[in-house]
């Protein structure tokens, strides 16, 4: 179990992130931290205050049922999962594609609880400047970078799950303040937040020391330039996209984590594509469970970029409710087993590593709950004061399949092109994305069965669409139940204005993310591109006049 001697959970003072504005004149949806009277006379006087402020705001994302918010609007609306009897009723609605505005799946209020901490810290925190002479300007500097970083990852989750949301850049400290604030189109949303991460990634540090749960919990600059890059993939900007993963995977500073490879398992067989003997090598069990015990259980590994730290005085209860004894969900093996982990068929003990007793175990989703691969998951299960897994919201081979996908759609929108071709660009754009991906996947001990290259020498075997769908099942198969599915779903779908059968990537998980009763009813609403966004929780409607309920739910 992990240890954490750098609390990023921060010591509340008297006064401070408490007061909540009511409808009397104000919305629901904004905790207004600190106090009238406190942001500026009483706090905001030393470099230990906005210290403490500054953990107040990584502290925020585990509270309030935040991490659990984060997995719901990822992975709630695509095929891996199913509802259990224990499923509450609110969520098996939102899975069948019967979502109203009174469901408290789409309650937005603690990310914007986090946004407004994180804006008071970027207003108020250079007042301490001038009261604490040991309050460099570098410290400066860092403390706001990182309350940017913060900010703009919650609206991150806001744009790509309601699309247009009311965007707020200032601190809200007094009831005097105008809150009936309308939306801002979530196009000029993300333009904002690129404009400002690509102003403090440069300044900020890549390394806080030697303690992982501090390098890894708190925003670096390879974390900001890993949310640059899924900001620009989301806006399909894909040579943005590119410059911000090559910062990361060139830094030498993270690396992908590989089990120990002493012990390979060696077997022979004939090659039925190639038609010679192939060797093939596969990890060992005892490996297999310590890259499991270091990515999933430690947490904090050598691939991490970014995780939301957990400790035993503050276990996450709402993962326990989730995914442990009486889960709210269970993995959709049938799914899982024909489409994303094919049994080999060339050895029956070859098994990709990222499957049963990593991602999944029996009727459980492992990654959260597990405290090692083998043996019972009764036994290996997580207790409710044991809970301490980290969220992982970055790690390297996410940035890396990111990459990988930008890649492919620069080759994509050329490849009728004949000097294009003819030049090796396509060619070249498509073999760079697969040997990404070959890489995870040797690493991964990935079997044969999935290889939609297999038998390929080269990439001129390759086509634009063949990577395409290749990058994404192997996303698929890389990130499970890690929050990111229905944002890959949704992405591919909304390519270059739906374009083609873009859409087929929502109606095909739909096959599987709706009880069967449900299916054709949810596939058709898939077809208009406004239900593809939640709607506004109608508390947020009724506190704030000029909020506007998104179009399909009106």
């Amino acid at each position: 179990m992990k240890t954490m001697n750098h609390k990023i959970r921060a010591i509340v003072l008297p006064g401070f992130f408490m007061a909540v504005l009511l409808l009397s004149g104000c919305s629901d949806w904004l905790t207004v931290e600190p106090e009238d009277g406190v942001t500026k006379d009483n706090y905001w006087n030393t470099k230990e205050e906005v210290y403490s402020a500054l953990m107040g705001c990584y502290s925020a994302m585990i509270e309030d049922g935040m991490p659990e918010k984060m997995f719901l609007w990822g992975e709630l609306r695509g095929e891996t999962i199913m509802p259990t009897t224990n499923t509450p009723t609110n969520i098996q609605s939102v899975m069948d594609g019967d979502i109203v505005s009174t469901n408290s799946v789409t309650a937005w209020k603690q990310f914007y609880k986090v946004i407004n901490q994180c804006n008071t810290l970027i207003e108020y925190a250079s007042l301490a400047r001038k009261s604490d002479e040991s309050f460099t300007s570098g410290m400066l500097v860092q403390y706001q970078a990182e309350a940017v970083a913060i900010r703009s990852l919650m609206y991150f989750y806001l744009v790509r799950a309601f699309r247009d949301v009311p965007f707020i850049a200032q601190a809200i400290v007094s009831d005097d303040q105008n809150l009936q604030i309308a939306k801002t189109t979530g196009t000029v949303i993300l333009d904002s937040l690129i404009y400002d991460l690509e102003s403090v990634a440069g300044k900020m540090s890549t390394r806080f020391g030697d303690d992982p749960t501090v390098n890894k919990g708190r925003f670096t600059a390879y974390g900001v330039y890993s949310l640059l890059a899924d900001m620009y993939l989301w806006k399909e900007d894909y040579a943005g996209c590119i410059r911000n993963c090559d910062k990361v995977i060139g830094s030498g500073q993270i690396s992908l984590l590989y089990a120990d490879g002493s012990n390979l398992v060696e077997t022979e067989t004939n090659n039925a594509i190639t038609g010679k003997l192939d060797t093939v090598y596969y990890l060992s069990e005892g490996e297999a469970d310590e890259f499991y015990k270091k990515m999933y259980y430690d947490g904090n590994c050598d691939e991490s970029i970014f995780e939301l730290q957990r400790e035993s005085d503050f276990p996450n209860g709402d993962y326990y409710d989730m995914f442990c004894s009486n889960a709210w969900f269970s993995p959709r093996t049938d799914v899982i087993k024909d489409n994303f982990f094919i049994s080999s068929e060339v050895d029956n003990s070859w098994y990709d590593m990222r499957s049963e007793g990593v991602s999944y175990k029996g009727s459980y989703i492992w990654k959260y709950i597990g405290t090692a691969r083998q043996g019972s998951a009764q036994s290996l299960m997580r207790t409710r004061e044991t809970m301490t897994g980290n969220t992982i919201v970055y790690r390297l081979a996410d940035v890396m399949l990111m990459k990988a996908e930008a890649l492919v759609q620069q080759a994509k929108a050329v490849e009728n092109d004949s000097a294009s071709v003819a030049s090796g660009y396509v060619k070249q754009k498509l073999g760079e994305a697969w040997d990404i991906v070959k890489k995870i996947r040797l690493r991964s001990n990935a079997t044969e069965t999935t290889d939609l290259c297999n038998g390929i020498t080269d990439a001129s075997g390759l086509s634009a669409s063949t990577m395409e769908k290749f990058v994404y099942e192997e996303r698929g198969r890389e990130l499970m139940f890690e929050g990111k599915r229905w944002f890959d779903a949704l992405r591919h779908a909304k390519r270059n204005n739906y374009e083609g059968n873009n859409l087929n990537y929502l109606t095909n998980v739909a096959m599987y993310s709706a009880s069967a009763a449900k299916v054709s009813n949810l596939q058709a609403k898939l077809k208009n591109k406004d239900f593809h966004y939640l709607p506004i929780n109608q508390s947020e409607i009724n506190a704030n006049k000029k909020l506007v309920q998104n179009p399909f739910y009106n």
